[in-house]
């Protein structure tokens, strides 16, 4: 059986299973595709970061992401990343 929220346009207003997220800022690395936790590993030349941040104003729900290569990234992996990206450079 499908569970709604009844009042899905109050504002802000959150799921029934929503549980809060440890951070407001994630940073996935490599092959983790989304939502990592950040800790403390350097990133090294070669690999890819994408910082996706999220923040909840005064009723008002932003998100936002970005993908970087760090140092020398090879060709395929510049590829990958442009075919896949919303926003075209």
């Amino acid at each position: 059986m499908l569970s709604v929220t009844p009042p899905l346009i109050d504002p802000g207003r959150r799921s029934q299973r929503h549980v809060g997220f440890p951070k407001s800022v994630c940073t996935s690395v490599n092959e983790c595709m989304c939502h990592g936790i950040p800790d403390s590993r350097q990133l090294r030349s070669g690999d890819i970061i994408n910082i996706d941040v999220t923040v909840y104003l005064d009723g008002y729900h932003g998100d936002t992401s970005r993908t970087f290569f760090c140092g020398e990234v090879s060709e395929g992996f510049k590829q990958l990343v442009q075919r896949n990206a919303w926003r075209k450079e």
